[in-house]
Order: C-alpha cells, then structure tokens, then sequence
C-alpha cells in the first residue's frame, strides 16, 4: 500500500536530497533501492517534506513548513541544516514544476502547477491550472481547472472541473477520445464515438 505524502516530499540523506516529482515516501525508498527499516531509517535516511503555507501551492518557497516525516533520524541529521538542504532541492523542482504568469511552454510527463499561464500538456503528464491560465492537453494528459482556466483536450486527455471550481463546462473544448469530468455538476462528457454506460453500484 502506498500512503500519500503532503507536497513536497523528500528523502534526505546524508549526501544528497532526493525530491522526485511524486509524493510518496516509500516509492522513493523503492527508487533508491533502500530498504525502509528501522535500521536504515536510523543510519541512512529521513523522510521530510515541504508543506505549503494555507495548503497555497503558489505560496513563496520560504514560507513553507518543514516537516520531518519520521520518529527517529540518524546521527548525522542537523535539523537547521537538513532544513536548507530541503528547502534548495525543493526551490530546484518548483522552478520547472510550478510555474506563474508564463506563456507558450510545453510540458511532459509529470504533475505541474500553473497560475496564469498558458501552455501545452503533453504525454501524461498532470496539471492543476488556476486562475486564468489556459491549458491544452494531448495524449494521456489530466488537467484540473480552477478559477477562470480553459482547457482544450484532445487524444486520451481528461479534464476535471473540481467540487467548487468556478470553471464552466463551456470552458473546457472536448476533441477526439477526450473526456470531461464536471464534479460540481455530477456530469461526464465524452467526445468521440463511445458507447457510455452508468454504474450503479
């Protein structure tokens, strides 16, 4: 079973900071081919993780709280000191994952963060847009759109309308296999020719 982690998480280690673009400590451990034992959680390793200020992805870097995610940490862990080394690893990932007020851009494969931007999604990648950002999505792309966000989806892409997301549905363009997921009204929308079935249970 894999427990989900707050964003951003990380594992320290005594060289090194490894902060992935998921958040699951123990995939990370798997990653890194380190065992998660009580031993090693001892000698080799801390789970950490940035928590944004208000749960505000978008919040400065230098507000989020610093958590160590474990009981127990090895000798050579220095709070003050692990605590920077976290900070600059995760401000290394933000500057490609959460991006503000930028234009014309692609992404890959990943989860993303936008607020006022405008960009292409690609492959499988994962992306919550907020505010008036516009988003189009191709391939196996998921995009979650807040605020005043358009979405264009084409290929497999899938686009949520959050529970008390503002978007419209006319906000979202659906083409080729794409599909639409309105949580606020309980609807789904499916373009292409697809045979839609309701399950009850």
């Amino acid at each position: 079973m894999i427990i989900i982690c707050k964003l951003k998480s990380g594992i320290i280690l005594k060289g090194d900071v490894y902060v992935p673009d998921h958040d699951h400590h123990t995939t990370m451990l798997e990653n890194l081919g380190i065992a998660d034992t009580k031993q090693n959680a001892e000698t080799l390793f801390v789970r950490a993780e940035l928590v944004p200020a208000n749960d505000d992805v978008f919040s400065p870097i230098e507000d989020w709280k610093f958590v160590v995610d474990q009981d127990i940490t090895p000798d050579w862990f220095v709070s003050d000191y692990e605590k920077t080394r976290m900070f600059k690893a995760v401000k290394a990932w933000a500057k490609e994952h959460i991006r503000i007020d930028e234009s014309d851009f692609s992404i890959g494969e990943g989860t993303y963060y936008l607020k006022n931007c405008k960009m292409v999604a690609c492959n499988s990648s994962t992306v919550t847009a907020c505010d008036n950002s516009t988003v189009k999505a191709w391939g196996n792309s998921t995009v979650k759109a807040w605020g005043n966000s358009t979405v264009k989806a084409w290929g497999n892409a899938i686009a949520f309308i959050p529970e008390r997301s503002w978007v419209k549905r006319e906000s979202v363009v659906l083409m080729e296999n794409s599909t639409l997921k309105d949580c606020n009204t309980k609807t789904i929308y499916q373009s292409g020719d697809w045979k839609l079935v309701a399950v009850e249970n």
